[in-house]
């Protein structure tokens, strides 16, 4: 079998790997071998759908989230978090405090959907308004 390979989604010159598809995005060996493709297919974004993300990543308590997304940032990635929080977030205010934190720099997103992203994009990394 040959090896074809895969080329990034491109959304307003950022060249994206939407990881859609796959095992569960459970700790920094599932993120890395996301990284590897990333760096691979020359994409400087990875996309990770809320999805592919076990209960924990949720819990600010076990440094899931932090451990996954510093795997991406070591590698000089961007990586957003796409998908409906407002089943996490009522409830659970340290994690909506890191959703603002990384909603507010340039390396890491929490968006609900692709438009989102792809807006964020549009405005170089930053939301209008």
């Amino acid at each position: 079998m040959t090896y074809l390979p895969q080329t990034p989604l491109e959304i307003h010159g950022t060249p994206v790997l939407p990881a859609g598809d796959g095992p569960p995005v459970d700790g920094e060996e599932a993120a890395l071998l996301l990284a590897g493709e990333a760096l691979g297919i020359g994409a400087e974004l990875v996309v990770i759908p809320l999805r592919r993300l076990p209960p924990a990543f949720f819990d600010t308590t076990s440094g899931l989230a932090d451990r996954i997304t510093q795997t991406f940032l070591d590698y000089r990635l961007r990586v957003a978090y796409e998908g409906d929080l407002s089943h996490v977030l009522p409830w659970n205010a340290p994690f909506a405090a890191a959703v603002r934190r990384g909603n507010a720099g340039p390396y890491v997103w929490f968006t609900a959907d692709r438009a989102e992203l792809a807006e964020r994009l549009r405005f170089g990394g930053t939301l209008p308004g």
